[in-house]
């Protein structure tokens, strides 16, 4: 059987009102009086009794007398109240300056139980008095965590977002393990994130333990608005947390990453993004934003510019198919002749991507067109291949005129280019050189034919695109002017 309880035991469970009796036994017993391993203040605590906690703290009594049970657990008079969810010992208990922050075997401090046992006001009260959000306990869990699975996380969370709008601290003692603004980014509450970054007391790119930022934990968990706030304070896009992961990539694997750039070329377009390190125009090519990219290049961006990966912004453009982007750069001055580090050039990019012919076909005529409008050498076949060959600087103008000199003769109008030479042509050399693969015929509006050859079959084939296409145009522009 158990011990029989003591006089002071009684005043303490059958108190009376004015706790007389408890004082005048306390004159002759001490205040931690044990019994069974337990202390007459945990006694009191169990009781759900205040005034006795108060007269037994005044007397002397130990706050912070540690209860051990036979099968090793170990907590505190706090710790007992935050259970049983005795608000008003809560009060005396803090008034009386115990440890708020004290923890039992299993590392749990009182705000922890209070959120285990869903104590509600209890939480209140502690986070107003300044107990520690950011204890862990042995299962790696802080009181955050542990919201997960209370059955009143809902509630517990408008107190807390009530607290930090009225101006009150919630105290942290790591910020890298719990702060207010990654958990409001957590939940996507906008007005409590408002409040926090007016206050300006929080780095809006600190990394949690894991490496985890504001931002990469509002991109994940879907909260656009919250991600479209923490860019525009600053929050930094490149960070990566322990596992490498970015906060777009992180977006990426949780369904978000198209909202979540929707955001970020949202933020440029406002001129409210402009994260060092960070290639915008890139980014812009990638998501194929015509409007993002022409006013990035207004802005000065360099067109040619090489990313991290070494890729331009046409490059990236042709890599996701992105053809109207493609045609904006190239208008705009995107060299596609540059080479990255792999070999890789726009067109070779275009070739090897599944759904790229059309973008090829872009890339080439530009290509062609850029070409023949812009001088180039050539070798010109003289009479019909009798003649000697010689070379000639060669030029196409906007007009369809195709030029190699100033004479009237030199200067012709263009009605078609094909590759490979005519029959006569073959005939007059003898077939001694009449294939070879750079060779290339045009044939005038008044039914001349004449013979270039070019170093290459490549460079022939562009010759021949860029004064087809150069003669279509004219015709079409002259056919809109005589109309």
């Amino acid at each position: 059987m158990a011990e029989p309880y003591t006089a002071i035991w009684c005043a303490v469970e059958y108190w009376e009102a004015t706790g007389t009796i408890l004082r005048m036994l306390l004159e002759h017993v001490s205040a931690n009086s044990l019994q069974m391993g337990r202390s007459l203040l945990c006694h009191a605590v169990l009781c759900g009794n205040a005034s006795a906690v108060q007269v037994l703290v005044e007397a002397g009594a130990d706050i912070e007398f540690r209860v051990c049970t036979t099968d090793g657990g170990q907590f505190r008079p706090l710790h007992l109240a935050a259970k049983c969810g005795f608000l008003s010992v809560i009060k005396m208990l803090v008034e009386k300056g115990c440890d708020m922050n004290a923890m039992t075997n299993a590392g749990e401090t009182a705000l922890m139980l209070c959120v285990l046992f869903a104590h509600v006001e209890c939480f209140r009260e502690l986070l107003i008095a300044g107990a520690d959000f950011a204890s862990i306990n042995k299962n790696g869990q802080t009181v955050a965590d542990l919201l997960d699975s209370c059955p009143h996380q809902v509630t517990i969370c408008e107190l807390m977002w009530d607290a930090i709008l009225a101006g009150r601290d919630i105290f942290s003692s790591d910020l890298h393990v719990f702060s207010t603004l990654q958990f409001a980014a957590r939940h996507g509450n906008i007005e409590v994130i408002k409040k926090i970054l007016e206050q300006k007391k929080f780095d809006v790119n600190l990394q949690d333990t894991s490496g985890f930022t504001p931002a990469m934990v509002a991109a994940q968990e879907g909260h656009m608005e919250a991600f479209r706030l923490l860019l525009h304070a600053g929050a930094s896009i490149g960070l990566k947390n322990e596992r490498g992961e970015t906060a777009l990539m992180l977006a990426d694997k949780s369904g978000n990453k198209d909202e979540c750039e929707r955001v970020l070329l949202d933020l440029i377009l406002e001129n409210n993004f402009k994260e060092r390190g960070f290639n915008t125009l890139h980014f812009a090519a990638m998501r194929g934003n015509c409007e993002a990219l022409a006013y990035l290049l207004k802005q000065g961006c360099s067109i040619n510019s090489w990313n991290d990966e070494d890729y331009t912004a046409l490059m990236i453009s042709v890599k996701e198919s992105h053809v109207e982007a493609c045609k904006l750069l190239l208008s705009q001055g995107a060299d596609c002749y540059l080479a990255n580090c792999r070999g890789d050039t726009a067109l070779s990019l275009a070739r090897k991507t599944a759904s790229g012919k059309v973008i090829e076909e872009v890339l080439l005529d530009h290509m062609a067109k850029k070409l023949v409008l812009t001088e180039g050498q050539l070798t010109k076949h003289t009479r019909q291949g009798k003649g000697k060959p010689h070379i000639k600087v060669v030029k196409m103008l906007k007009s369809g005129v195709l030029k190699w000199g100033e004479s009237k003769r030199r200067n012709v109008i263009c009605k078609e280019a094909n590759l490979g030479s005519s029959p006569i042509f073959q005939r007059n050399r003898n077939n001694r050189d009449a294939g070879n693969p750079g060779i290339f015929r045009v044939v005038t509006t008044s039914e001349r034919e004449i013979h270039f050859e070019a170093t290459v079959l490549f460079i022939a084939e562009l010759w021949v695109r860029g004064i087809n296409l150069v003669t279509s145009e004219a015709l079409g522009a002259n056919t809109v002017a005589n109309t």
